[in-house]
């Protein structure tokens, strides 16, 4: 009879917790830990209401003068839908994200049969503010089908950092909002985003997305240090999208030293979007598949400084990169081409262009025939060059002298200008110099060669250009 009572209780008991929000054991002084409130981990039963219990514990617990207590949540694996925070100051962290494929430890919360974002942080209705998320992994694979997002975030001062995002469509984290409403100034650190190869809907790692009407975006974005690979399983996967369904400006970002890498046989979409003040600095861009790598840009004339890209490396494979600027209000300089594969047909930088633009010829016995240095083609397309010419001396003769001459086209004419002239006759390490600004049409070649006068002996030289793109 008493086991029979016992059978009974204890089955009520499992009911119970299948059915009532977990209550949770908090100390207003201390940090909630997540396994107060009832969460296991465990794969094989629910674990959001217990965790969502923990994350509203806290909230209920700020004041005017006491802000939400941080939630912990500790290692292990955790059966979620999805999860909200709906107040500001609060601080969820686990016990580190366990890197790709899960690793080894650390806190991993895994979606099953989502109809909403793993995890939302905020609305554009109802927004927070300086939130923090940091040491855990969102994955989307424990459901038949995937979630359609990562994070998605209306939040003023929020931060992010050292968190793993896998298996979701659609984006891995999102920032919405509106400047002049709310959201943004948000920082992303050391954050792992993979973009499943196994996607059903055209996903991108970040997405960026403003609210209808014309405040425009969510402001001040910040993406440093983090890495994104990329399978594809078709068309319509990136890395970088802005979605503007507003009539004005979008938001201004930052993405700095960030890896991003995709492994994709069909066009892999770098960025695409319209975009204001957005600037990517020392990030690296790749597609080892065969697909290569899209820029897609619209800048709308505002008072507003263009996006810029400075010291990037464009990584593009074999199958080319394409960048195109329908305003041509982006500015690129010092910007790379990545391994030998990477098609030369890619402006890869203000010194780079359609070909390689850093000459550098040592030793040189001979006057050298008119030689192509780029073609602006539609990338970098009709603009403002520099070239830049040294001729140095690096062995006499006995008569003459030696110059070099740049030519391009303006699309009505052709044109040259030519440096002064080196003589052979001066000391080793004589150098003359010159620099030359001219305007080049679309599809012209810019070329470059050098010029004997009367040389007699066996002198040498060393020749170095350097050509620059200024702007449209």
């Amino acid at each position: 009879m008493i086991n029979r009572l016992l059978f009974i209780n204890i089955a009520a008991m499992v009911a119970v917790t299948h059915s009532v929000a977990a209550q949770c054991t908090v100390h207003p002084s201390l940090p909630i830990n997540a396994a107060d409130c009832g969460a296991a981990p465990t794969l094989r039963a629910d674990q959001t209401s217990a965790l969502q219990a923990a994350i509203n514990a806290s909230c209920a617990l700020a004041t005017q003068n006491v802000g939400p207590a941080p939630v912990y949540i500790p290692p292990g694996e955790y059966l979620i839908v999805n999860l909200s925070i709906r107040c500001s100051g609060l601080v969820l962290y686990g016990a580190g994200s366990g890197g790709s494929r899960g690793g080894l430890g650390g806190t991993r919360l895994c979606s099953s049969n989502s109809t909403a974002p793993m995890l939302t942080v905020g609305t554009t209705t109802a927004p927070v503010a300086r939130v923090t998320l940091q040491d855990f992994q969102l994955s989307g694979y424990c459901g038949p089908s995937f979630p359609p997002g990562g994070i998605t975030m209306a939040c003023m001062y929020c931060h992010v950092n050292r968190v793993t995002i896998t298996g979701f469509n659609n984006f891995g984290m999102e920032f919405t909002g509106a400047a002049s409403v709310c959201c943004g100034f948000d920082d992303v650190n050391q954050t792992e985003i993979q973009v499943a190869a196994t996607t059903t809907l055209p996903t991108y790692a970040f997405r960026v997305t403003s609210m209808e009407g014309t405040a425009g975006g969510p402001d001040g974005i910040s993406v440093i240090n983090s890495n994104v690979n990329a399978g594809c399983p078709g068309d319509g996967n990136g890395f970088i999208v802005f979605v503007t369904p507003g009539t004005d400006i979008a938001s201004s970002s930052g993405w700095i030293g960030n890896r991003f890498e995709a492994n994709c046989n069909s066009a892999f979409h770098a960025i695409n979007g319209a975009m204001a003040l957005s600037r990517f600095a020392s990030n690296r861009w790749e597609n080892t598949g065969s697909g290569g790598l899209t820029i897609s840009l619209t800048n709308p004339v505002t008072t507003d400084p263009p996006a810029i890209f400075t010291g990037n490396v464009w990584a593009c494979g074999a199958g080319n990169c394409t960048y195109v600027d329908s305003n041509g209000r982006s500015v690129r300089s010092q910007e790379f081409f990545g391994p030998t594969t990477t098609s030369p047909n890619f402006f890869t930088s203000q010194t780079a262009g359609g070909g390689a633009s850093a000459v550098t010829l040592r030793e040189q016995t001979a006057a050298i025939e008119k030689t192509t240095i780029l073609n602006s083609r539609l990338i970098p397309g009709a603009g403002l060059y520099r070239a830049t010419v040294s001729l140095i001396l690096t062995k006499t003769g006995t008569a003459g002298t030696i110059s070099a001459t740049i030519g391009w086209n303006n699309g009505t004419l052709a044109q040259s200008s030519t440096t002064g002239t080196l003589a052979t006759t001066t000391a080793i390490g004589t150098e003359i110099d010159g620099s030359f600004l001219f305007f080049s049409a679309a599809s012209q070649n810019i070329t470059y060669q050098t010029t004997f006068i009367g040389v007699g002996g066996k002198p040498q030289y060393t020749v170095r250009i350097r050509l620059e793109y200024v702007s449209p």
